[in-house]
């Protein structure tokens, strides 16, 4: 039997809005009627007039610091600040000794980091179950763990992309995490993909269980389609235009066709080189629109024929999860044409529930859409069935919370 428990979420900083799947489970477990509080590592408390509030009310925020903003030095002048905390701090010897072996590993970050939380904390907290989320997040609640500051009887670390990919992070990180994942309790990959990684870097089988980010399927509205696609097929792409997305393939290979209509919602550091590419190909039927509000691109979502998201792993080895869009966009109905990368292929099974092309191979793209082009409305909507199937059955937030729900109940 079920037993409400006091649940702590350990996030970078609270709330991130663009971290939806954060705010779902944090929401869907209040609705189970667990005591749900959240640890913000960094930031301050900033309302948003939403039903986040009486969430934001109950984060602890720990540091108080803004994490674009200070610098190295401003961590340092608060960790002398609060030096006299130390003593009473259990486990010295093991806080020092993981300091020590941080100090080899050349990750003067977490180094940085682990002092400046477990310092500038206030009161003990305690929690039946915590949830951190993403891998260094996961090792400082660890190390929080371990010094007393937080005193819960299990810990899961969700494992979602980029902490498990990023090269330049895993340079200094790696070392860390595999300690780490040697002392936690849980660790939940968010697919098979990255279970597979995490039994490569030496990790326990049976402390490792897939636990999906998901997407409250209920409130999208599916339509089965009346009519075979017209022309021009309406395509949209959301996401910040970063290397991973792979929109600049999703350009190259649209402006080579005439009988589509592409729109691309998000900002970011690669929108100039898109702007760059649009206006080389002198094609008139792309536009980038920016960055826009949920509520907004559901409706241009609404719109669309095709949801594309091409991604690619980036050159500093960056990757997605399991993009939440593509979930939404086969939720409601919209053909979807993706790649073959990370856990990506647990969602879409190709020419099954949408298409797949191999990363940065353009012809694929366009051959995607030369197939739906003339696709007959009967395999058009199998296709679209299948989809909402596949999202609705491993992809639903209810039962993904029901099972995170059974998991801390065991």
């Amino acid at each position: 039997m079920n037993e409400n428990k006091k649940i702590t979420i350990i996030t970078s900083q609270f709330p991130v809005l663009s971290e939806t799947f954060v705010v779902n489970q944090i929401k869907e477990l209040d609705r189970q009627g667990h005591q749900v509080d959240v640890i913000s590592l960094f930031g301050t408390k900033c309302l948003t007039g939403t039903d986040l509030d009486k969430f934001i009310e109950k984060t602890h925020f720990i540091t108080r610091l803004d994490p674009k903003t200070c610098t190295a030095k401003d961590k340092l002048i608060q960790i002398i600040k609060n030096s006299y905390k130390f003593v009473r701090l259990k486990n010295k010897y093991e806080l020092v000794k993981e300091t020590y072996l941080l100090l080899k590993d050349k990750n003067y970050s977490a180094i940085l980091n682990n002092w400046l939380l477990v310092l500038s904390m206030g009161n003990t907290i305690k929690a039946d179950f915590s949830i951190a989320h993403f891998f260094p997040n996961g090792c400082y609640a660890e190390f929080l763990r371990l010094s007393g500051r937080l005193e819960t009887r299990k810990l899961a670390t969700i494992c979602h992309g980029n902490d498990m990919s990023h090269k330049s992070l895993l340079a200094s990180w790696l070392p860390y995490y595999k300690r780490t994942l040697q002392r936690t309790d849980y660790l939940w990959p968010i697919s098979d993909f990255w279970k597979l990684r995490l039994l490569e870097w030496g990790a326990k089988e049976e402390s490792i269980q897939v636990v999906r980010m998901g997407i409250n399927s209920q409130q999208l509205m599916f339509t089965a389609r009346k009519s075979a696609i017209e022309l021009p097929i309406k395509v949209l792409s959301v996401g910040r235009a970063t290397e991973k997305k792979g929109l600049l393939y999703a350009v190259k290979a649209l402006s080579q066709l005439d009988f589509v209509e592409y729109q691309i919602i998000g900002d970011g550091e690669g929108l100039v080189d898109l702007q760059a590419e649009i206006e080389a190909s002198g094609c008139t039927n792309i536009k980038c629109l920016g960055s826009l509000p949920h509520e907004e691109v559901l409706k241009h979502l609404e719109q669309s024929d095709v949801f594309l998201l091409p991604s690619v792993t980036a050159e500093d080895g960056d990757m997605e999860g399991i993009p939440v869009a593509l979930m939404e966009a086969m939720a409601k109905g919209k053909l979807v044409v993706s790649t073959y990368h990370s856990g990506i292929p647990e969602l879409i099974t190709d020419k099954k529930s949408g298409f797949l092309c191999e990363e940065r191979n353009e012809q694929e793209i366009i051959n995607a859409f030369l197939t739906m082009k003339d696709m007959p409305l009967e395999l058009l909507n199998l296709t679209l069935l299948n989809a909402r199937d596949k999202v609705e059955s491993q992809f639903n937030n209810k039962n993904i919370i029901k099972s995170i729900g059974n998991l801390i109940n065991d």
